[in-house]
Order: structure tokens, then sequence, then C-alpha cells
């Protein structure tokens, strides 16, 4: 999902997995690091996450994980809209 907020451009993934616990959303975007309601059934080298953060703040952004009420998670980055010089 796209959204236009004004100055800035907002991406969001909304999943409907096991999801996490709130204390993990800043977690989920350390190197290796695996949530323990997962961490049986993960494949992968625990990076993803980690090299998505480093680029977007590298690009002046933010990104977040949050926990669904209803299961599953929110996964989403905002970014500054950027305007042609011209």
């Amino acid at each position: 999902r796209l959204e236009d907020a004004g100055d800035e451009v907002i991406a969001r993934v909304l999943d409907r997995g096991r999801g996490f616990q709130s204390a993990e959303s800043d977690d989920l975007f350390e190197l290796f690091y695996r949530s323990p309601a997962t961490a049986a059934q993960a494949s992968g080298a625990g990076i993803g996450l980690f090299v998505c953060r480093r680029l977007i703040i590298a690009m002046g952004g933010r990104i977040w994980a949050r926990p669904r009420p209803d299961g599953g998670a929110e996964f989403g980055f905002a970014l500054k809209r950027y305007t042609s010089p011209d």
C-alpha cells in the first residue's frame, strides 16, 4: 500500500502471519535477530530488515514494524518526497 502524505511517501505491507510481540519492534531490525515466535521456521541469514533500515535511514527516511491486533504485522517506511528542480 502506498500513501501520499504531503512531504512524504509512505509504503506499508500488511500480513496475516504469526506476528510478533510489540516489545520486539525495534529488535526486528537488529543484525541476525530472530523472533522467538518464528525462529524455528525462519530461513535466511537474518540481515534483510537490518539492511532495509540502514538504507532507509541513509535516505533520510524512517522505518517501522508493528504487530496487528488481529494477528500478523505491519511493516512500513516513509521517505521524503523528491521534487524535481525543473
